[in-house]
């Protein structure tokens, strides 16, 4: 299946849940397939919190020849989230009353405040119905708003995602965030000019890899083995491996 790529600015205010009005919003999405006649036919698909609207790059499986996709005759939509750094509107940005990019004044938005958007897409695409809404992870979050604030999604599909956050997953993100917050290049959020918070990007993304898997998992993939040619177990090979991909 071949995608094509959009970028849609809407200059409706929006307001968030915790009460900020960004005069409109920029909208990066990317579809499949068209629209029936009763523009009923649409599926939508929201990406976790490092995915993009590509969906069929790192959701490939649904796309391929008999694939979910496919075989169904959908017209498929997956778009960036609001604060995303691929092209929604997010702190790279540039707000208009300085000029400059957000940075750390970008304000705090909720998983609801993702889903509003996306249905102010479904409204400009023209969208009467939606077959399902699927996500992982964050994109879990986003079906399951989805299916309780839009009355044209018929069924969701939520993966990897639970109903709210636990206690041990709000004290784990805090912890990524301090790791961020840590890092000299960090500068509030005002970081630019060739300066990223690289090394707290990269321990926030290795803490995070250490929650995908229980550690038994861990036990049975890595154990204690060295990693070979170097001073290191495997373990630790993989997890700033896995940190530098992210932050580089």
């Amino acid at each position: 299946m071949t995608g094509k790529s959009y970028k849609v600015q809407l200059d409706t205010p929006f307001t968030t849940e915790g009460g900020f009005t960004f005069p409109g919003i920029e909208i990066d999405f990317k579809t499949w397939g068209e629209l029936n006649g009763k523009r009923d036919n649409a599926v939508v698909i929201c990406h976790a919190l490092t995915g993009n609207a590509a969906a069929d790059e790192w959701f490939s499986g649904l796309f391929v020849e008999g694939g979910v996709l496919a075989r169904g005759g959908y017209f498929t939509v997956c778009a960036n989230v609001l604060g995303s750094c691929y092209g929604t509107t997010g702190p790279l940005s540039i707000n208009p009353e300085t000029g400059k990019p957000w940075g750390g004044d970008f304000p705090r938005i909720t998983i609801r405040d993702m889903v509003n958007v996306h249905r102010l897409l479904l409204d400009h695409l023209g969208v009467n119905g939606v077959e399902f809404v699927i996500g992982g992870s964050m994109g879990g979050m986003q079906a399951l708003e989805f299916g309780l604030m839009d009355d044209r999604v018929k069924a969701i599909v939520p993966i990897a995602m639970g109903m709210a956050h636990s206690p041990w997953a709000i004290g784990i993100s805090e912890a990524q965030r301090r790791a961020i917050y840590s890092d000299p290049n960090w500068q509030d959020g005002y970081y630019g000019n060739g300066t990223r918070p690289v090394q707290g990007i990269s321990a926030a993304r290795m803490m995070a890899m250490i929650t995908y898997r229980t550690a038994s998992l861990f036990n049975e993939r890595f154990g204690r083995n060295p990693q070979e040619g170097r001073d290191i177990f495997q373990v630790e090979s993989y997890l700033n491996y896995q940190g530098e991909k992210l932050a580089g």
